[in-house]
């Protein structure tokens, strides 16, 4: 197991990535079902 590291550093910019990606596409998607005008 030791042996085994695997880089969680790597693993959480893949999630932040992900992450954000989702989030934007959701401001899109309530941006466009509910314009701030």
């Amino acid at each position: 197991m030791r042996n085994v590291k695997f880089p969680i550093d790597l693993l959480l910019i893949l999630i932040n990535q992900l992450v954000q990606e989702v989030v934007l596409d959701m401001d899109v998607d309530n941006n466009i079902n509910h314009p701030l005008d």
